[in-house]
This record gives structure tokens, sequence and C-alpha cells, in this order.
């Protein structure tokens, strides 16, 4: 805390506190693209922020659809109706709740740009074998890693795999800024496009060569990434093992718990155990109100019903673990 404060303190003094005229921004870049292992890493105010800014430099707009799950925090999907696309809901799997290869399949349209994929509650989703098929059909990969930073698949951080990745900042995640938000992603152009967007689309001072936003980090917000960013793995650590604690002792036949992929290292945040399946009913146990199905907000309606989705919706509960 007194480093934190120490740093606000200095960036107040400075007068420095936009990120175009301060420097902690751009450390915080540096030190969280190291930390992933990313060629580059763009900060901006919000993980929906991160969403949208990768969906636009990837030219997503009217006419386009964005394959997204239909289990998943509302700017998943809210991010891109506002690039004009249209959002495809594929199903989740039944063991981890992340969506279903089988349904981003059957969701493949010639219209379909993108496929948004969800590393929910820390659990990384294996998407390797889908990954190539995407590829192939030249299906952009933008990976939503807000709720998963630090976790991991095959040794690679997730967020770095696909075309562009993203992660937010919010207080509920494994490192917070208040608010905030990344982006990362190993290809040039998309990273210049990205800094472009999320800072009115200037290249000089008072000229923009293309539509853009005041999605800008503060110094303030950088400064706290920075200390934020030196205690994660031990963050992780802690988090991990009071999951594992909570599944162990709560093993009966009611709880079914997410299946861990293999080869995987989970980063679960403040809702560590959310995937249960009911033979008795859930009044026994102390829960929050959990996601309604995306296609049944006002926003978003949908007459779909995709079967685990809703299934989820019915039976599933959050446990705090934090």
């Amino acid at each position: 805390m007194e480093e934190k404060l120490d740093l606000i303190k200095q960036i107040l003094e400075s007068g420095n506190l936009n990120c175009n005229h301060g420097h902690f921004v751009e450390l915080f870049e540096q030190k969280l693209a190291k930390y992933v292992n990313s060629k580059y890493a763009i900060a901006v105010n919000s993980g929906t922020a991160a969403l949208h800014t990768s969906l636009l430099a990837l030219d997503i707009g009217p006419g386009d659809e964005v394959i997204v799950p239909a289990w998943t925090f509302i700017s998943t999907v809210s991010a891109v109706v506002m690039c004009g696309a249209t959002p495809v809901f594929a199903d989740i799997s039944e063991d981890s709740f992340n969506l279903d290869q089988d349904s981003i399949l059957k969701k493949i349209t010639p219209k379909t740009k993108a496929v948004i994929i969800v590393h929910l509650n820390g659990i990384p989703m294996n998407f390797g074998e889908i990954g190539w098929i995407l590829n192939d059909d030249g299906i952009a990969i933008i990976e939503d890693a807000c709720q998963s930073l630090g976790a991991e698949l095959y040794d690679d951080k997730v967020g770095v795999n696909g075309d562009i990745g993203v992660y937010s900042f919010y207080p509920s995640k494994i490192i917070t800024t208040g608010e905030g938000g990344m982006i990362v992603t190993n290809k040039k152009k998309l990273a210049k496009k990205c800094r472009l967007i999320k800072d009115h689309g200037r290249t000089k001072h008072f000229y923009s060569e293309r539509l853009g936003y005041n999605y800008r980090m503060t110094e303030i917000q950088g400064a706290l990434g920075c200390v934020e960013l030196k205690d994660i793995d031990k963050r992780i650590k802690k988090n991990t093992l009071n999951y594992l604690f909570c599944k162990n002792e709560l093993q009966c036949d009611d709880l079914k718990f997410p299946i861990i992929p293999k080869n995987t290292k989970i980063a679960p945040t403040y809702i560590n155990a959310w995937r249960f399946k009911f033979k008795k009913p859930n009044h026994h146990y102390k829960k929050k109100e959990i996601y309604t199905p995306i296609y049944k907000l006002p926003p978003f309606k949908q007459d779909i019903e995709l079967k685990w989705t809703e299934y989820a919706s019915k039976y599933g509960v959050f446990i705090d673990l934090l």
C-alpha cells in the first residue's frame, strides 16, 4: 500500500496524470507484455474497451458475424454490437463452462469474421484443435482472458495464442487498477491499429487518420498496475489453493465441478467454483445470482435455446472464496 501511495503522490506532484505525458502506463505495458510473453501490449481504460478496440482493429463491422459464448459477462457480446456486427451465440461445454468446440463449428457461416474465446473464471479453454480450423478459414481468434490473467495452457499464458487477447483490471480480477484493461498481440499491424483506436485515431497531436475513442489509461492506473503485477503469482497460488480446498471439501453427489484441462495452470478469481449439477434442490447452498443466458437479455434477445447454457442458468451456483 505504501508503495502505491508514494507513486500516486509522485504523479500528482508531477502534474503528468495523462499517459501521453507520463511513463507509468508505458512501463505497465512493458511489464505485462513480458509477463505473458507477448510482443505488444496496449493499455486501455477497461476490459470492455479492450474488446471493442480489438474487434475494430480486426476491421469487424456491419454485415459481419462474431461467434460468442452464450454464457459470459455481457461485455463480450456488447463489444460486438458496438461495432455494428452480429453476435452469434454458441453453447458452452458440459464439462467446463467454456465454449463447446462442436457448437462453434455449427455456428460458422460465410459471414463469420471472428470467434471470441472466453477463458472463464481462470480456467483456460483448450482451443488448439479448433484453432487450426479457424485459421484455415481466415476466421480471427480473440481471447477474452479478462477473468484469467496468469492462467496457462501448455506453458503459454492465456491471451497470447489467438490473433489478439484482452485482460481486465476491474477490482474483482486477479490484479486491479480500479478500472482498466490491456490488449496483447504478436502482430505489429494489429498493435499499431489498437494504439490509434484507443486515442482518437491520432498520429499527431491534432491529426487523426481514422475514427477512434478515448480509451486511454491514466498514469495513476498504470502505476497501480506496475505494483499489482509484482504479486500476481503469489495471488494465483493462494487462490488456486483456496479453489482446490473448496473443491475437495464440497465433493458430493450433488455437485459437479468443472474439469480442468490437462497441461493447464488455473488462475481462479473471487468466484472459484462455479460449475455445479444438482440432484437435490439447491436451497441448501448459499449462492449468488448467476449469469442469465446473454440471448435472453433485452439488448441481445434471440429466440434460441442452448442446452448447457440453459442448464447452467437453472442449476449453476457461484461460491465466494475470497
